[in-house]
């Protein structure tokens, strides 16, 4: 059984309904809404029934004689009841225009809509899949191209707080999974698509070129030149293809279905194709994940901001725990007998020339880069994260390469280095 049920008011004395009997003569004077009639009649109700197109519509009157604030010459409550959806929800508006328009009842209110509850019910997976589907990429992109600590590197200071201020109440959660960007609001999640440009950007750099911008066409150019990998990137996957605006679509019928607002079929099918689209858009940008890149000076940023947020926890653990206690780098908990040191790019040359060397003297075959980075230049105090940043940006420029070789006794391959130059 599908209800739709109205409180019917006249505050202004507009409407000429006073009585039952009245508004049951004020109802059946409109075509549109009830033919093959089966009227019931008590004291405080009329039912009027609808037999061929199994609907009723019950009225009855609401004592407004203790009102304080308000004089209401009338008030109706009104149910329009019935099997089928869909003729409930076909009968709705017209009840809605006939009551208002011709009736002249100056307030109206939904208290019940079945069928608003029935097509939101059906609303909501739509929008939590397209949810979890764009969560998933943006963990996949940015873990794969930045690593696991790329929330803290590149999200907007406002949502690391948004989320640190939410961990509390995920307390046992967070004792197994990493939670950062699955505690941001969906306004947010899209945000991160459109506007957000992790700031790939030096300041200083973009403020001598703004000085040197005189003409119209000096600043196009400037604009293109800002238009970084990571800029182009989401453009051409996301905001060509009218990302944004099918994002804050979404977000309107989301909040919608948050406030429990009146929702017809078209609504669905307008969620239904919505989903479809922004589905579309977000599995052809995880097919070309593999193929961006950063670029060097890109990576060179976010090599500087793993720096000063390697110094920041250092600090913060000295703070907490006293010179002697643990330095914590990242996720990363090191020894007291090592130190974090960052690497220069000669220092890192050198470096690979001497492990290079020394991988040749004992005759072994390659230099793995896990093991140059995680233990022969951690050995010497270098903090990791830098140090592997800096061994992309030098393969970018040219300087090594990587590839792959399959030791003795593994089934697998593993990434070697070489200098290429």
């Amino acid at each position: 059984m599908y209800r739709f049920q109205l409180l019917a008011i006249d505050t202004v004395g507009e409407s000429e309904i006073e009585s039952l009997n009245a508004l049951k003569h004020g109802i059946l004077s409109s075509d549109k809404l009830l033919k093959n009639l089966n009227i019931q009649e008590s004291d405080n109700r009329i039912i009027l029934q609808d037999t061929q197109a199994e609907v009723s519509i019950t009225i009855s009157m609401v004592d407004t004689s203790q009102v304080l604030n308000d004089l209401i010459d009338a008030a109706f409550i009104v149910s329009l009841e019935g099997e089928n959806s869909e003729t409930i929800e076909a009968m709705r508006t017209p009840l809605l225009v006939h009551l208002r328009k011709r009736l002249l009842f100056s307030n109206l209110r939904i208290l019940i809509d079945d069928v608003s509850a029935n097509i939101a019910q059906s609303i909501y997976p739509i929008i939590n899949d397209v949810e979890l589907r764009l969560r998933k990429y943006l963990m996949q992109f940015f873990i794969q191209k930045v690593g696991v600590n790329w929330w803290q590197l590149t999200a907007p200071r406002p949502f690391i707080e948004k989320v640190n201020s939410r961990r509390f109440k995920f307390k046992d959660l967070s004792e197994y999974v990493t939670l950062d960007v699955s505690l941001i609001d969906f306004d947010d999640l899209g945000e991160l698509i459109y506007k957000h440009n992790t700031g790939f950007q030096r300041s200083e750099a973009l403020i001598e070129k703004i000085k040197q911008v005189n003409t119209i066409e000096e600043l196009r150019l400037l604009k293109s030149e800002l238009e970084n990998n990571y800029t182009r990137f989401f453009k051409e996957t996301f905001q060509d293809k009218d990302f944004e605006k099918k994002w804050l679509s979404m977000i309107d019928v989301r909040n919608r279905v948050a406030h429990n607002s009146y929702f017809t079929n078209d609504d669905l099918r307008f969620a239904q194709s919505l989903h479809n689209e922004l589905v579309a858009i977000i599995e052809n940008a995880e097919t070309q994940i593999t193929s961006f890149r950063f670029s060097i000076e890109e990576q060179q940023i976010i090599r500087e901001r793993t720096i000063q947020m390697a110094a920041e926890n250092e600090e913060e653990s000295e703070i907490r725990t006293g010179p002697t206690g643990l330095k914590i780098l990242g996720k990363i908990q090191l020894p007291e007998s090592h130190t974090t040191k960052i690497i220069t790019e000669d220092d890192l040359v050198d470096e690979l020339y001497n492990a290079l060397e020394k991988a040749k003297h004992e005759n072994y075959p390659y230099l793995g880069l896990k093991y140059f980075v995680t233990k022969y230049l951690s050995d010497k105090g270098y903090a990791t994260g830098p140090s592997y940043a800096l061994v992309n940006i030098l393969k970018d420029k040219g300087f090594v390469d990587f590839y792959d070789v399959t030791p003795p006794g593994l089934s697998y391959p593993v990434k070697a280095l070489r200098i290429e130059r």
